[in-house]
């Protein structure tokens, strides 16, 4: 009877052991989302560093490529305009000099006509 009590005793202490396991697991607090996000992200937090750094890399030259993509095209615009410029000088000078020739021809035959009205009513 000695030996059942001792087996009653070990028996007793090893479901009471597994009780206060148990008992302590669930009271245990559990660890807020973003320590366990780090804590499952830490073996590749070296490699998520890289990337992010490759990332802002890329991102900083995008910008300064369109950086200076707009200031090229503004210079294309104003080598553009400097050429249209003096291609609208030239077309505004030819019709000036057209609607000058074309007022003294009729004004010539204005005058023409005035003199020969001016032999009949006086000569």
């Amino acid at each position: 009877m000695a030996r059942n009590k001792q087996w009653e005793t070990v028996t007793l202490f090893a479901i009471g052991a597994a009780m206060a396991a148990g008992l302590a697991l669930l009271l245990w607090p559990e660890p807020s989302p973003g320590k366990r996000v780090r804590k499952a992200l830490k073996p590749y937090r070296k490699e998520l560093r890289k990337s992010l750094r490759r990332t802002k890399d890329a991102w900083n030259e995008s910008a300064h490529a369109t950086a200076r993509l707009g200031r090229e095209l503004g210079r294309a615009g104003r080598d553009a305009w400097g050429e249209w410029q003096d291609d609208l000088a030239e077309v505004l000078q030819k019709a000036r000099e057209e609607l000058n020739h074309a007022v003294e021809e009729q004004l010539s035959v204005l005058a023409k006509r005035l003199r020969k009205a001016r032999k009949k009513v006086g000569g």
